[in-house]
């Protein structure tokens, strides 16, 4: 092996540097082989076929904001409040606490 062979090795797969010993990491080649198998593995899975019926769909969107249809709200008076808060016993306990 040449000089010029032996220093393009240390470039591409650098290694420990021991002073006199340089080592290569291998560990970039078997990274490569496992890269190539996948890459083969993944031609041949049609991924086409669906036409992106089953693709996830993220609820918040891109800005991550929920978009909820807007409702019309309806002033309420207190005693109508009161009524509403009675009737829902998680909303009492949670009143109850703060208080």
């Amino acid at each position: 092996m040449s000089e010029e062979e032996k220093h393009n090795l240390l470039d591409s797969f650098p290694g420990r540097d021991e002073g006199n010993k340089k080592r290569i990491n291998l560990f970039r080649l078997y990274d490569q082989k496992y890269n190539m198998l996948m890459q083969k593995m993944y031609t041949k899975v049609d991924c086409y076929e669906n036409d992106g019926k089953d693709d996830p769909v993220d609820a918040a969107g891109y800005y991550g904001q929920f978009y909820r249809a807007k409702r019309d709200l309806q002033n309420i008076n207190e005693a109508e409040m009161i009524k509403v808060m009675a009737g829902n016993n998680k909303i009492i306990e949670i009143w109850r606490s703060i208080k």
